[in-house]
């Protein structure tokens, strides 16, 4: 994580550690189940577009499933 943080914080101007600090934070110290396999949702990130949310558990379905919106 540290050096794709590096990356990032270096192309978009952040500070690396505290991408890593909030992501420490956001997921619990890495226990959220959002933050394990096969999500590694590190942040708790959700999104909406054009006003329907998707399933998280939708980020590890089968490529031949479609996804569920609520």
């Amino acid at each position: 994580m540290g050096e794709p943080a590096r990356k990032i914080g270096q192309e978009t101007n952040l500070f690396a550690s505290v991408m890593i600090a909030q992501a420490i934070l956001e997921s619990g110290s890495g226990g959220s189940q959002l933050s394990q396999e096969p999500y590694n949702n590190l942040f708790g990130i959700k999104g909406e577009f054009e006003g329907q949310s998707g399933d998280p558990t939708d980020v590890g379905r089968r490529p031949d499933q479609e996804t569920t919106f609520y």
